[in-house]
């Protein structure tokens, strides 16, 4: 499974842009322009809760510092993945660090990168190289608050490639979260 996120992507934006990797990954899935990963739209927050699966109140992450978490208790999904199935491969790579320093556990790769292009080139290397279960990749927000951002253009080609090994049975299954950001609170699930 590879679940895609992009911080601060905006459903207008989204759907005025120009993507048709992603329109044809959307239009054989299923999706949402209103679904919520929680009631706070910071990033921190909102992130903590697609990766534990619960909400502030219990992981208790309520900005983006992340004091106050509950991780010991709520761990990330790659933590409750391995107590059933260890021998599962996670790898995380992502733009926003808070992500790698302070939620992601369990993870057989993970790193933190200084620009969407690099996400997704390491990305590739390991589909290229490896046949992991589960890979969560986080596109940071810069630009996306505009129609045509600069992360559209990155994810397209990494989408291209994706399909493309999901067509080949390589890569039987691919999801995107869109983290809406501090405007309204809004996530696309695709």
């Amino acid at each position: 499974m590879l679940i895609f996120g992009i911080d601060g992507c905006r459903p207008d934006a989204l759907q005025a842009a120009d993507t048709p990797a992603l329109d044809s990954l959307a239009a054989t899935g299923a999706y949402s322009f209103t679904a919520q990963a929680c009631r706070e739209t910071k990033s921190g927050p909102s992130w903590t809760s697609v990766l534990t699966g619960v909400w502030p109140d219990k992981h208790g992450v309520t900005n983006n510092s992340l004091e106050g978490e509950h991780f010991s208790e709520f761990p990330h999904f790659f933590s409750r993945l391995k107590s059933v199935s260890p021998e599962a491969f996670t790898a995380s790579f992502v733009h926003w660090a808070p992500i790698h320093d302070k939620i992601v556990r369990s993870a057989d790769r993970s790193n933190k990168y200084a620009s969407d292009v690099e996400v997704a080139a390491e990305s590739v290397f390991l589909l290229q190289s490896a046949c992991p279960d589960v890979i969560f990749l986080h596109f940071d927000d810069y630009g996306s608050h505009d129609i045509q951002p600069p992360v559209y253009e990155c994810l397209e080609r990494f989408i291209s490639y994706c399909s493309e090994l999901k067509r080949s049975g390589d890569n039987p299954e691919l999801r995107l979260i869109i983290h809406r950001g501090l405007e309204a609170g809004e996530e696309v699930i695709l």
